[in-house]
């Protein structure tokens, strides 16, 4: 069987709904890396001594300086159709950690409520308002200006944690790399009476085609927190998919990228893909974090609220360092 890298670790997660980091590492969707203007950080509610360094429950901590982070955003549109939503369904922050060699995902709640910039086609800002999550993408005339935006929201979700790359893809592209590994099969941990018969608690299902899209874009029509939910059933999706992946003795991922390039935006450079790719094929998988909060119904549609001391301690595991 092949020895496979940490890299193949990353093509899976990527089947979930396209999440993966290294299906926009390994090939070009290359654009010119765009530059973003410094600002100063927020303080997370504690002493910010502005320099990188923050005092939270008698401790003092560092910013790392070994963090390398991109954003992937699985987009609810399909690629031919032009008049569609654009909103963001699947949100995901890789964390990379240069001296520790490994990486982690926070997986983002779509329907969290933070600040979400109103811009023009041209991507000039002509407001704000506190909004889903998801929304940001929607503003802009392009794929990258949509991006950027995003990017900007969950920055300012973060506490201003700079975020270094994006890349995006549309929905088209779940079907082919789930099928690129052969299909996908999971035990179901609840009833989907929506998504067929066959779809009850404690059956194997093996995912095919759209049958895989559906699984992991299907949100009911509950008041409730049903993305959680929905959050839940991807997490599922992304281990079965890894075991899977491990399993083949062939690496499709080479001709899967040249199948789903039409469908992704990515602000990588050559080289930064080139760099990406070379540290990432040796580091190692410590797991996705979700974002804890409260699902609550607003006057349309449903609302997250991140926990602000879940996400504050969240935030400083992955991004500063304890001084000694």
């Amino acid at each position: 069987m092949k020895k496979r890298t940490q890299f193949g670790g990353l093509f899976l997660i990527a089947a979930l709904v396209v999440i993966t980091v290294l299906l926009v590492l390994m090939f070009g969707f290359i654009e010119k890396l765009i530059g973003r203007d410094n600002k100063s950080p927020e303080s997370l509610n504690y002493t910010d001594s502005g320099d990188s360094r923050i005092y939270y429950n008698d401790t003092w901590y560092t910013r790392s300086d070994s963090i390398e982070t991109l954003l992937v955003l699985g987009i609810d549109k399909m690629a031919d159709n032009e008049d569609a939503s654009s909103q963001a369904d699947f949100i995901a922050l890789v964390v990379m950690d240069e001296d520790n060699k490994s990486f982690r995902i926070l997986h983002i709640n779509r329907d969290t409520m933070t600040e979400v910039n109103q811009l023009d086609k041209h991507g000039n800002k002509y407001g704000s308002f506190t909004a889903q999550l998801a929304l940001a993408h929607a503003y802009g005339g392009t794929g990258k200006i949509q991006c950027r935006n995003t990017v900007a929201s969950v920055e300012k979700l973060l506490y201003e944690i700079d975020i270094d790359h994006y890349m995006s893809v549309t929905m088209d592209a779940v079907p082919i790399i789930n099928d690129s590994i052969g299909g996908v099969t999971l035990t179901l941990d609840n009833d989907y009476p929506a998504l067929g018969s066959e779809y009850v608690k404690g059956a194997q299902i093996t995912l095919v085609g759209e049958a895989a899209l559906s699984f992991v874009r299907w949100r009911n029509d509950s008041p409730d927190g049903s993305n959680l939910e929905r959050m839940e059933r991807q997490r599922t999706y992304i281990a079965a998919a890894f075991s899977r992946y491990a399993s083949l003795e062939d690496d499709p991922a080479l001709d899967t990228m040249f199948k789903v390039n039409e469908y992704l935006v990515s602000d990588c450079t050559v080289n930064q893909l080139s760099d990406l790719l070379e540290s990432l094929q040796s580091y190692t998988y410590n797991g996705t974090l979700p974002v804890a909060g409260e699902a609550k119904k607003g006057s349309e549609y449903v609302e997250f609220y991140a926990d602000e001391d879940a996400l504050k301690e969240t935030v400083i595991d992955l991004f500063y360092e304890q001084e000694v």
